[in-house]
């Protein structure tokens, strides 16, 4: 900046007014650093906070710290507190929320830490006690106190709130309307509730995605995802199956999709998914070979979206379950045994070969193994005289019957045929699981000469 002399008069008068305007310019200032005015001194750190966080406030010029907190409006500070992503979260059903409030109920939902009053209600205008917020954030952060070291005589030891506000009081995070209240049942003002998540966010992380430590197929309809952590729940619909089928020739795979509440239903039990199908064989058998898993980041509604940014891909679980997991931090156990799947024959012939599951090896006898196998229908009832195996497959045997299967084509599809398992002679796959006694019933016609 260029500087400028002035006169001594002109310098004395020049001074006066500087010292006249600039009190009333460092007023605009800080007004327009702080323009909410009805903040007090012990609320100012909590309320700026959640305000830089994109809370709304009450007015330009007020956060309305004295004013009761609706549910809406404990959607709306607590989605910025935890800075929930206000983007891309699935629709819901709730007809009583409007286009403001919107984002942060979505949010909240999506994250599973607020729900509906009803299916179709939020319940958007009601007013929220200090004892029900206190359980939404206690949940919120996984935290609970002794309810016997409470101080507070609203509580109790043993009320649907009583962990909860142990927790906020033996952290400091409340004192309370009074010494000896807590307020359980008085409506939380907004100040407050900044209060509460600032010094919560100060003190807790909320809870991190889980990770996948481990994958069981426990058979052929049902498998396990271990997790690090405890799981309350997880959202079927945000998870899809992709299974692999070869084709006739076995020159080429074709992909199918299993979703949620249609093709499999998922449970919790403490840190493990359990996902059963609803068919009889699916994993193994529908797909003949691997299958993808994938959780999309909305499957766990007790977190919030940002922390689930990625979704879980399991590839090839079939695959996994066979690799050597000494190299990987991921446990994978396969006790799924291998199923029968599907025969193929000329009806004028006594050779069947027939497909299992999974890759298979043979243990003991092979004039055993063979003898297990039973075949009937009007043409053949009979036991197989010996087994081999089929070139260049690791799943298929060549099982031979002595005599020609069926004598026409019509009699293949009504043969049967029966794996019964001996102790001197078994089918197992690679993770040592001996294959099920099982029936077979039609055989598919091949021309293969």
């Amino acid at each position: 900046m260029t500087k400028r002399l002035l006169a001594p008069a002109l310098l004395f008068a020049s001074t006066i007014a500087v010292t006249t305007i600039l009190p009333a310019e460092v007023t605009v200032a800080k007004e327009k650093e702080n323009p909410l005015h009805d903040v007090p001194a012990h609320q100012k750190k909590a309320v700026q906070w959640l305000v830089d966080r994109g809370a709304p406030t009450w007015t330009k010029t007020q956060f309305g710290v004295n004013e009761p907190v609706t549910r809406k409006d404990a959607a709306a500070l607590i989605a910025s507190g935890l800075n929930l992503s206000l983007k891309n979260n699935p629709p819901h059903e709730f007809i009583d929320v409007d286009s403001r409030d919107d984002k942060y109920v979505r949010a909240l939902k999506a994250s599973g830490y607020m729900h509906g009053i009803t299916d179709t209600r939020f319940g958007s205008d009601r007013l929220m006690t200090r004892g029900e917020l206190a359980l939404i954030i206690s949940r919120m952060y996984d935290i609970e106190g002794d309810p016997n070291r409470v101080t507070f005589t609203d509580v109790g030891t043993n009320t649907r709130y009583s962990k909860a506000v142990a927790a906020l009081q033996q952290y400091n995070i409340t004192n309370g309307i009074s010494r000896t209240q807590f307020g359980t049942n008085t409506t939380m003002k907004r100040g407050d509730l900044a209060v509460f998540l600032y010094r919560l966010d100060r003190m807790f992380k909320p809870r991190q995605a889980p990770k996948l430590t481990g994958v069981t197929l426990v058979s052929d309809k049902e498998f396990h995802l271990h997790f690090d952590q405890l799981i309350e729940r997880i959202s079927e619909r945000e998870m899809k199956i992709n299974g692999y089928r070869m084709n006739e020739r076995r020159s080429s795979y074709t992909e199918s999709t299993l979703s949620g509440n249609r093709h499999f239903r998922t449970s919790v039990k403490g840190k493990t998914v359990i996902v059963k199908a609803e068919d009889e064989y699916v994993f193994k058998t529908g797909f003949d070979r691997e299958f993808d898993i994938r959780i999309e980041e909305y499957a766990f509604p007790s977190l919030s979206t940002e922390m689930w940014n990625d979704e879980l891909r399991v590839e090839n679980i079939d695959l996994v379950l066979r690799e050597d997991v000494s190299k990987t931090t991921l446990r994978a156990t396969d006790l799924a045994a291998p199923i029968l799947l599907h025969g193929e024959a000329e009806f004028d012939d006594s050779f069947v070969d027939v497909t299992f599951s999974e890759p298979i090896e043979l243990v003991g006898r092979f004039s055993t193994i063979a003898d297990s196998f039973t075949i009937w229908n009007s043409s053949n009832n009979g036991r197989a005289t010996s087994v081999e195996r089929v070139e260049d497959t690791h799943d298929q045997l060549t099982l031979d019957f002595g005599d020609p299967i069926a004598t026409n084509e019509l009699n293949m599809n009504r043969i049967r045929m029966q794996y019964n398992a001996q102790s001197d002679g078994y089918i197992r796959d690679l993770a040592g699981n001996r294959a099920t006694n099982n029936i077979l019933i039609g055989i598919e016609k091949v021309r293969r000469r």
